[in-house]
């Protein structure tokens, strides 16, 4: 099956010489998807909490349930990755929303920087009344615990940093996830055609509207995005496999 942006990516190639920008040590192999494939081999490295040991974690098949997805954003006070104070979260089943999440939090210490501000426009104010990141976790926890896969825009930021930062601070129980970057991912399955992959770039490309820096509206727009390019979760998912992109497992 091919997807919706097939001609749109022959064109992109063509106009904008792709092969000049793809990085040398990236390279994107192209290849056809067999319906039959259910199986990827990959190593993903992962870092014990003193950040001295790496552990081999093997996923030998792919998910069962390709259309069990949450696109999740965060926005935090200050430079510190555990200063959360705006959660956005959107659930994706069959192929449909069925939950969104939308929450302010009041970071400890309650600190916000005025760069972050100028940002996403939140300050101490308006999460004065809000509930921690710590009570917010028993609303939001069984989404994490591998029944879902995870999908942000700059994944290293959100899930590698954030939330690993943010539950290590609280010392909460979390399940092992798999999760990908929705901006590496169509950086391949694009062959780095577009001159952007910056959220706002990628909306404006497709005609969508959103107000950015807000969670919510972010991890919308991100599955918005991913559904102008795919007709299902599920498409998007083992097309990212056929370029060679390598999910990554959460675990500590």
């Amino acid at each position: 099956m091919k997807n919706k942006f097939t001609a749109q990516l022959q064109e992109e190639l063509f106009k904008n010489n792709t092969l000049d920008k793809i990085n040398s040590e990236l390279t994107v192999e192209n290849g056809t998807l067999k319906e039959e494939m259910i199986a990827l081999k990959t190593t993903i490295n992962t870092k014990s909490k003193s950040g001295t040991q790496s552990n081999n974690v093997e996923l030998t098949t792919v998910p069962s349930k390709f259309d069990k997805a949450v696109f999740i954003d965060f926005e935090t006070a200050n430079f510190q990755k555990d200063s959360i104070c705006q959660i956005g979260i959107v659930v994706i089943e069959n192929n449909e929303i069925i939950l969104t999440f939308d929450q302010l939090v009041k970071p400890k210490p309650c600190d916000f920087h005025w760069r972050n501000i100028s940002i996403h426009h939140i300050d101490e104010s308006m999460v004065k009344d809000a509930k921690t990141f710590k009570e917010i976790w028993p609303e939001i926890e069984y989404l994490f615990n591998g029944d879902y896969i995870i999908y942000a825009h700059n994944a290293s930021f959100d899930i590698s940093s954030v939330l690993k930062a943010t539950v290590q601070k609280y010392n909460l129980k979390i399940g092992t996830f798999q999760y990908g970057c929705t901006v590496n991912i169509l950086r391949k399955v694009t062959n780095y055609s577009f001159s952007s992959y910056r959220l706002n770039a990628l909306a404006e490309k497709n005609g969508l509207e959103f107000k950015h820096h807000n969670a919510l509206e972010d991890a919308m727009v991100t599955y918005k995005i991913v559904k102008k390019y795919y007709s299902s979760l599920e498409e998007f998912y083992k097309s990212a496999l056929n370029f060679k992109y390598a999910y990554k497992t959460f675990s500590f």
